[in-house]
């Protein structure tokens, strides 16, 4: 019992201290992103030609780490005639909405006919290339490639994700500031307005005074 907890607590030492998740600078695997996404695949076009199998994932997803080398021997296995791609959609999370990634590790394979398959199997070499190999995909359940998003729907859906919820703030705090600057400077344009008007007043005041006391003085002489 005392070996079974040691085990136990020696694993979840080692577990907590596993850095996040990155592939080898020089990886053969096609490096994806919400920039380069439909540059590079262009997913959802007419005319694909060649298939993809990319795996989606996150930098503090564990199960991830281990699939790194089996995707790069994926990517030494097909030669090229399949592309094999990979792409954090933690970070990336255009890509991953527009998918319709839910979990880590997801890997979807996308045929030449715009259909994509999730993959639902053991996540080892040999498993990968049976699904690839026999085309055991066709027996799951096809869903549509989405089409590419124009630039400006990409920018709106930026904007308003979930990650960007500062700039909300910092866009309120900009508007306030602004209104204050705006009330500020009408404030203070009416106020001089005030001040100078009051000033007018007393001089035009002093003169009346001058005029009556020279009055005054011409009548007593």
């Amino acid at each position: 019992m005392k070996f079974k907890l040691l085990l136990v607590i020696l694993v979840l030492c080692s577990t907590q201290d596993m850095p996040d998740l990155e592939f080898p600078k020089k990886t053969p695997v096609i490096m994806l992103n919400d920039n380069n996404w439909d540059a590079i695949t262009h997913l959802g076009n007419e005319g694909l030609e060649k298939p993809w199998f990319i795996f989606f994932w996150a930098p503090w997803c564990k199960g991830c780490h281990r699939i790194v080398k089996i995707w790069e021997e994926m990517v030494t296995t097909y030669n090229g005639t399949i592309n094999i791609g990979a792409i954090d959609t933690y970070n990336q999370e255009l890509i991953g909405d527009r998918i319709g990634i839910t979990k880590y590790p997801t890997f979807v394979f996308f045929d030449t006919d715009n259909k994509m398959y999730f993959y639902n199997e053991s996540t080892n070499i040999g498993n990968f290339t049976q699904f690839v190999d026999e085309k055991k995909y066709l027996h799951l359940e096809p869903y549509d490639t989405p089409k590419e998003i124009d630039h400006f729907k990409k920018w709106l859906r930026r904007i308003f994700s979930l990650k960007m919820v500062p700039v909300y703030v910092v866009v309120a705090f900009i508007v306030v500031l602004t209104s204050l600057c705006i009330y500020g400077n009408k404030q203070e344009k009416k106020d001089k307005s005030d001040a100078k008007r009051v000033k007018l007043e007393l001089f035009r005041k002093s003169l009346e005074q001058q005029e009556r006391d020279e009055y005054l003085k011409l009548k007593g002489d």
